[in-house]
């Protein structure tokens, strides 16, 4: 009852406050990120992004999660292969 209402708030915090992160680390390079517009128009883009992808469903995720694995190791893999030679 009441401690499930709790952890249904605690959540939508937590991954609004994960998508505002998400919108300043972004804008960082950009030197942007004390732009409120900008932060909460990407905060916004991450959430709808989420959503989408929960109602696609889980092969779409199992493709993406397959794909951004190969990328992270050949990523490594070069970084490997750099410091090596």
């Amino acid at each position: 009852g009441t401690f499930s209402l709790f952890m249904y708030i605690s959540m939508v915090l937590a991954e609004g406050l994960l998508a505002r992160t998400f919108g300043t680390y972004l804008l960082r390079p950009f030197d942007m990120q004390g732009s409120a517009v900008w932060v909460a128009c990407l905060a916004v883009a991450a959430i709808a992004g989420a959503a989408v992808v929960n109602m696609v469903g889980n092969q779409l995720v199992e493709t993406s999660a397959t794909v951004t694995a190969a990328v992270k190791l050949v990523g490594i893999s070069a970084l490997a292969v750099a410091g090596i030679a």
